[in-house]
């Protein structure tokens, strides 16, 4: 150690100084860290170490006194002993190395510890163009909070994950910079945050829904595995399930040790045919499985949805291969005008099919959830398949079918109910109490009519 690293560290604490709140407490702190310049200039090679054990002491104090430690310490009433200690401390007094040491012990034995971070509210509540910056606020939180990802951090990289997230909460630290210093660590969350399958009641996945501009599974499959390896894809877990499409939702699982190239817990409109698939205003790759859930879940109950058929999905590009399809329905059976489809792309890929049904997680259904039934039901009765869709070209046929399917799905809904209740539900029975109970292939078929 030699004096001129001394003088360095009083000039690199000077430039750290500058970005905390201004106060003539603080001003007094650092007048006397100057003041220790000459002493340090004038001082014999066998004192430097002495010197700078103090140094390092009276940086420390001030950084827990002034610094973005403080906003900890001022928020935590187990830590009221050390905010007296803290405030009464004279720099120039005798002492400062044994009351920095009390100090480095109760806060570091404290950090520990904590738990509750509610004390950060987040800056970028609501606040547009700014949803990628919310994202990763809430991300670092949950990477000391959440007890799994917690057990992943080393030495002291709660204390540090806490003072950058309250550093990028006020706006001075360059997300970018903190992406890069935690994608390791990101991955790592992701690898064992995320399922290899379904089969098990608690569930984390990258679900891709192929099926979400319409069209045939095959042919739609096929357009995803010919892009340069980039898929979009949304996070499902038993917690929640959002994803882009809601009446055909049926498409590929990722594996959990998939490259995260950008995530958001709002649509990015990505490209991902390989050029410009960034989106800078809601994206980050410094993002968490359960920051995304939690904000979907959030986002769903400001808008009244049901967290199990909600349309505030995530998007999550990833770079890989699938190694799963799912369909995500209503345990609609060979109602479900693509499970067929389904079968026969799992068997040509060799890929396990798996199915969720979300009604095995809520005791009602939900308006997309009704008008999902309705959907399939109204198509498998009236022999309508998804090649049938995409080759509805005249627009008031389209559009008529979609509008018909939302005018029957109150009773559709019921009907479903009935025989699910029953344990009746499959496809021949679903037809016959259409065919009973209303006249959709007489209105279908005036339709057809007056479209040509």
């Amino acid at each position: 150690m030699l004096k001129q690293d001394l003088l360095k560290l009083i000039n690199e604490f000077t430039k750290e100084t500058w970005k905390y709140e201004e106060s003539d407490e603080l001003d007094n702190d650092m007048e006397y860290i100057y003041s220790m310049e000459k002493e340090i200039k004038e001082a014999d090679e066998s004192s430097v170490k002495d010197l700078y054990e103090k140094l390092n002491a009276l940086i420390e104090i001030i950084r827990l006194k002034h610094g973005y430690e403080s906003v900890i310490i001022e928020n935590s009433p187990p830590l009221d002993d050390l905010r007296r200690v803290l405030n009464e401390t004279v720099l120039s007094e005798d002492g400062v190395i044994e009351k920095y040491c009390y100090a480095k012990t109760m806060y570091g034995n404290y950090i520990n510890r904590i738990s509750d971070l509610s004390f950060i509210q987040n800056s970028y509540t609501s606040v547009p163009g700014k949803e990628g910056l919310y994202l990763a606020v809430e991300s670092l939180k949950s990477l000391i909070t959440n007890e799994e990802y917690r057990k992943l951090l080393e030495g002291n990289q709660i204390s540090e994950i806490l003072t950058d997230c309250i550093k990028l909460n006020r706006g001075v630290s360059d997300i970018k910079v903190l992406e890069t210093k935690y994608k390791e660590l990101i991955s790592k969350v992701w690898k064992q945050s995320l399922s290899s399958n379904v089969d098990n009641s608690k569930f984390s996945i990258l679900f891709s829904n192929i099926l979400g501009n319409g069209g045939n599974l095959i042919d739609r499959a096929s357009e995803v595995l010919s892009r340069p390896g980039f898929a979009s894809c949304s996070l499902l877990t038993s917690e929640f399930m959002a994803t882009y499409g809601f009446n055909r939702r049926v498409g590929f699982i990722y594996p959990n040790d998939s490259e995260i190239v950008m995530s958001g817990a709002y649509d990015l409109s990505s490209n991902v045919l390989g050029e410009g698939i960034r989106n800078r205003d809601k994206e980050t790759t410094l993002s968490t499985p359960e920051a995304l859930e939690k904000i979907g879940k959030e986002r769903a109950k400001e808008k009244g949805q049901d967290v199990y058929s909600s349309d505030c999905y995530s998007e999550v590009i990833v770079k890989g291969r699938p190694c799963g399809i799912l369909v995500l329905g209503l345990g609609e059976n060979d109602i479900n005008i693509d499970y067929a489809d389904a079968q026969e792309l799992a068997s040509k890929m060799n890929l396990p099919l798996s199915y969720i049904d979300t009604m095995n997680y809520k005791s009602e259904l939900s308006e997309m959830d009704k008008y999902y039934i309705s959907f399939h039901a109204v198509a498998s009765y009236l022999g309508i398949t998804a090649n049938d869709l995409s080759n509805m070209t005249i627009a008031n046929e389209n559009s008529s079918f979609y509008r018909m399917v939302d005018s029957y799905k109150e009773q559709i809904a019921e009907m479903y109910l009935t025989l699910r209740r029953d344990r009746k539900l499959n496809k021949e029975n679903m037809c016959q109490m259409i065919d009973e109970s209303l006249d959709i292939k007489q209105v279908w078929e005036e339709i057809r009519k007056d479209s040509k």
